[in-house]
């Protein structure tokens, strides 16, 4: 879905990422974390909501990733589960969020905009 985040043109995607088969998530125990890696010429935003955060008893984590486009953040969204933020838990599957979801997640977000300028483009 497009959205503007701090005045650029962005996709943002959104995923729960499963702990391996039968079992919780690990990361899920942590506590949620917001990355903003985003400069004058790139966005590059993740959050990793867990159960501080979804109350969802540690099934999942709810990656959320901010980037130019929407291959971007699926790259980005994988590459945090092979190596990055999840590198020291297994993941079993990873079930993408509608759309509707999406937009109250983007809304969420907009909600946050003391730190963050975000909009949702129609």
């Amino acid at each position: 879905m497009k959205i503007l985040f701090n005045g650029k043109e962005c996709e943002i995607i959104a995923a729960r990422i499963y702990g391996a088969f039968g079992h919780r998530q690990a990361m899920a125990f942590e506590k949620s974390e917001i990355w903003n890696f985003s400069d004058d010429n790139n966005v590059r935003f993740m959050a990793w909501l867990n159960n501080d955060f979804t109350n969802c008893e540690n099934a999942y984590t709810l990656g959320v990733v901010i980037k130019k486009t929407k291959d971007e953040c699926i790259k980005e969204l994988r590459g945090q589960v092979s190596d990055g933020y999840f590198e020291n838990a297994r993941c079993h599957k990873i079930d993408y969020v509608n759309t509707d979801e999406l937009r109250n997640i983007a809304e969420l977000f907009k909600d946050w905009g003391r730190f963050y300028e975000i909009n949702i483009v129609l």
